[in-house]
């Protein structure tokens, strides 16, 4: 809305009668008490791009739709891509305010010079489970087919190759990779003889097992620090909009205590979001990705980091160089910390049991 010409109707009410001029006057006062409050209530606008279609994105989901991005004067919009590789390059190109990803994908690409950083950690282990196609019992009969991944260097590409090898394959040697896009599309490509293996995420897992196809080695279990779902961002924001990523950190944050604590209301959130009625699978996103794998408080986890780095290292010498602490920022993760927000968002109610 434009300014209003105040000079103007100032004048023009001081021409009134005493009684005419006192109501223009609180009929005036009113209507600038309006304008400033519509000022004050103009939310940020914010893009989030995330390309995981299970309970990884739960908290992503409940945040938003439960209110909390709101709440903290944000109007954001989640934008679903196919592969973290997209929504990386997302934000180093500026499309994307932020995303939802992180791990192998973002140090891919600051290796290669993207200006991007984890501000915000979620997640620190691994979500993945390699299946097979119908009929491949042991890991020998992978060796020169294919591996459906989401995209060439993503999070399913990665683990992907990591699960090869801890079965004795080489992952770059033995097995080509087909990017196919989400894990939902992977296992359909296993069905039609496309691909003959893929790392996917749990809920998916479940799916092809049902089914009859194989996990040939589960890495849920795996011991090793990795990060998972986080909140990515480009040095120019961290920078020039930090007050944008302080407030998306303090509304996940918000929304995770919702999930955490509201059972119910979460698992609707999430059925809506992934379009099923199906409570076991429901349950399965809620119990075992969502409050499973998501972290009550942020962290910033450089053992994760490092994890990642020697993995790549093996073949990439920038990465054998590298320190994990290039690829965090965690000054907002501090602040939170410090202010011991989070801590007493969690003495207010016990968790949904």
């Amino acid at each position: 809305m434009s300014a209003r010409p105040w000079s103007r109707i100032l004048s023009r009410i001081g021409r009134l009668t005493r009684p005419a001029a006192a109501i223009a006057t609180l009929v005036l006062l009113a209507a600038n008490f309006c304008d400033q409050a519509r000022a004050q209530n103009v939310l940020e606008p914010v893009r989030i791009g995330y390309a995981t279609s299970s309970g990884q994105a739960a908290a992503l989901w409940i945040t938003q739709d439960a209110g909390f991005f709101k709440k903290n004067g944000l109007d954001v919009e989640l934008i679903y891509m196919q592969g973290g590789v997209r929504v990386i390059q997302g934000v180093i190109s500026g499309t994307l305010t932020l995303g939802w990803g992180g791990g192998a994908d973002l140090v891919l690409a600051r290796l290669a010079g993207g200006d991007i950083k984890i501000i915000a950690a979620f997640n620190d282990s691994i979500p993945y489970k390699l299946i097979a196609a119908k009929g491949i019992s042991r890991a020998d009969q992978l060796r020169g087919q294919r591996l459906a991944v989401s995209s060439l260097g993503s999070s399913s590409h990665f683990w992907g190759k990591y699960a090869l090898k801890q079965l004795g394959l080489d992952g770059e040697r033995d097995m080509a990779a087909l990017a196919v896009g989400s894990d939902l599309a992977r296992l359909a490509s296993l069905e039609s003889g496309a691909a003959q293996a893929s790392a996917v995420e749990m809920v998916t897992a479940y799916i092809a097992q049902k089914k009859g196809f194989p996990v040939l080695i589960d890495l849920t279990n795996d011991k090793l620090r990795f990060i998972g779902a986080s909140v990515v961002a480009s040095g120019s924001m961290i920078e020039r909009r930090g007050d944008i990523c302080r407030r998306v950190i303090k509304a996940l944050v918000e929304g995770i205590n919702f999930m955490r604590t509201k059972k119910k209301e979460s698992m609707v959130i999430i059925g809506k979001r992934m379009r099923t009625s199906e409570e076991e699978i429901i349950e399965i996103n809620y119990t075992q990705q969502g409050v499973g794998r998501t972290l009550p408080k942020p962290i910033l986890s450089e053992a994760g980091i490092q994890t990642i780095l020697t993995m790549l290292g093996e073949r990439n010498p920038a990465a054998r160089a590298a320190l994990p602490q290039q690829f965090v920022d965690g000054r907002f993760v501090r602040e939170l910390d410090a202010s011991g927000y989070v801590d007493a968002l969690y003495r207010k109610t016990p968790e949904a049991k």
